[in-house]
């Protein structure tokens, strides 16, 4: 009889529990039987996967699910593997790799094997017991960065970098826009919980890609920023609170400066910065160990006429080899196997796009000790208060003016902004969208356009729509913008707003409303 709930596992033999198991993996587990050169068993994953059924997997072949090179490929680890068992090394039982596998409709996937040989007592290969899982999107997306770490390296410059960055970015960040959007609209109409089981680990894998592009941004100095005056030690202490409720790989100890001085920093960046610095710390400490960070006040002096804040972060690891210490701020520079390199030379960034600093001090086998210097905000601090996470409703029937080039994009927000209650009127060039706020002048209550766009660019349309509806609140968006943000006139103007893609319904309502008040 099948298992239909957990609850009558305890009361079924083995092979229900075997068989419920291997029914209920994502993964392919299979079996192959040479007495017969077949498969014998399948799990029903398969049929997700590659779109064969059970019983026409068991018509095939060892070799058959490979593409001819992987074919290859596969023949010389077998022949490989059981000459190393033959001559006594039982650990060549048991082998993973990844081959090229040919899907029903013709088309590939790649795939992560482990397999295990069943050996006869004559050393040779009775079976093999098998359990494929598929990678595609993991190798497309190393392939990706490897491919994006290749052109920015051939750069060569930080200017070329912040160009090829930028507008990588800019492209990446609209296409995951619209894959966020999608996701979160099927979500929220998904009933069955395996549908939104998947669709999670898209949203997931999109806040991944969010954050590398985001952290290209930095590296150029063109990410979008929100910088307000802060308090430090508040931050710190907020971000330390995750660390006292999982295992933590180490002690850490937070020795704050009583009345530390304001600064003035976006704070997403300064908790992406302190996450680097302790991430880096933590691999450090392979062994376990200690982290000191330590905040202090600097007076000016004649070395620096500016009062600084200091912010130290200090570890008991292997510390860094002398050759390494001037490159480990380079871009993709990275001792580590699978690393992106991003994480100091980041950190770098953020610091340097606050007007600050960083010095490094290492010795190899007695720690790390990173310092950042930024200048003090003679602006009152603000307390730094966590989102609550909670949608907002709104009963407000106000009017958006939507403007995008990207129509997939446009007709996903439009769909946000309706769910949101808000009315749209929707425009896919800036030229359209000053017809349209000519033909409603006091109708539109908020201009939400994208940043970079052929003809009339998104400040274009904004000056434009301005002078034609005085108030009119304006809410950039785009993939990133360094001109709204450093533009003096932009900062101090209230009714501009900037809308980092990509975002979520949450956010976008949320933002409108605060916009809105």
């Amino acid at each position: 009889m099948a298992i239909t709930n957990t609850a009558r596992l305890a009361s079924c033999d083995f092979n229900e529990i075997y068989q419920f198991m291997a029914e209920q993996s994502g993964d392919i587990i299979w079996l192959y039987d040479f007495s017969v050169d077949r498969y014998i068993y399948a799990s029903p994953s398969v049929e997700r996967f590659r779109g064969f059924t059970q019983e026409e997997i068991k018509q095939q072949h060892l070799l058959d699910a490979l593409t001819p090179e992987d074919q290859e490929k596969a023949k010389k680890q077998i022949a490989e593997r059981l000459e190393r068992i033959n001559s006594g090394d039982t650990s060549a039982r048991f082998g993973i790799s990844e081959y090229e596998q040919i899907c029903k409709d013709g088309s590939t996937i790649m795939t992560e094997v482990m397999s295990t040989f069943i050996v006869d007592n004559e050393g040779k290969l009775a079976g093999i017991v098998g359990v494929a899982r598929d990678i595609t999107e993991r190798k497309r997306f190393e392939s990706e960065h490897k491919k994006l770490q290749e052109q920015l390296i051939k750069a060569g410059k930080m200017d070329s970098i912040g160009r090829i960055a930028g507008g990588i970015a800019h492209t990446f960040n609209n296409k995951l826009q619209t894959i966020m959007s999608s996701a979160e609209l099927l979500d929220n109409s998904a009933a069955d919980p395996e549908q939104k089981q998947f669709l999670n680990v898209i949203q997931t894998s999109i806040h991944e890609c969010s954050k590398l592009t985001n952290q290209l941004l930095t590296l150029a100095k063109k990410q979008a920023v929100m910088p307000k005056v802060v308090n430090g030690n508040e931050l710190i202490a907020q971000q330390l609170e995750q660390y006292h409720t999982q295992d933590c790989p180490a002690s850490i100890t937070f020795n704050p400066e009583p009345h530390l001085w304001p600064f003035r920093i976006d704070p997403a960046q300064f908790d992406n910065m302190l996450e680097s610095l302790l991430r880096n710390s933590f691999e450090a400490l392979q062994d376990g160990g200690t982290i000191t960070i330590t905040t202090k006040n600097i007076p000016a002096s004649h070395d620096h006429p500016q009062d600084i804040c200091a912010i130290e972060v200090a570890d008991s690891g292997c510390g860094i080899p002398p050759h390494l210490l001037k490159q480990v701020c380079e871009p993709f520079f990275s001792t580590k196997p699978g690393a992106k390199g991003l994480g100091l030379s980041m950190v770098n960034g953020i610091i340097e796009q606050n007007n600050g600093h960083m010095t490094i001090e290492s010795r190899q086998d007695n720690g790390t000790i990173c310092r950042i210097f930024l200048p003090r905000s003679i602006e009152p601090g603000s307390r730094n208060r966590k989102e609550t996470g909670i949608f907002p409703s709104s009963n407000r029937k106000a009017t958006v003016l939507l403007v995008d080039d990207d129509s997939a994009i446009r007709h996903l927000t439009r769909i946000f902004l309706e769910k949101s209650g808000f009315n749209v009127l929707e425009a896919e060039s800036g030229e359209k969208a000053l017809g349209i706020a000519g033909s409603y002048p006091e109708y539109i209550d908020v201009l939400l356009t994208d940043m970079i766009m052929p003809g009339m660019n998104g400040r274009q349309l904004a000056e434009a729509t301005a002078e034609l509806l005085p108030g009119i609140k304006i809410l950039y968006m785009s993939g990133y913008s360094s001109n709204i943000l450093t533009d003096s006139e932009a900062k101090a103007t209230p009714e501009v707003n900037f809308l980092a893609k990509p975002f979520s319904r949450e956010l976008l309502a949320t933002t409108m409303l605060g916009i809105l008040g």
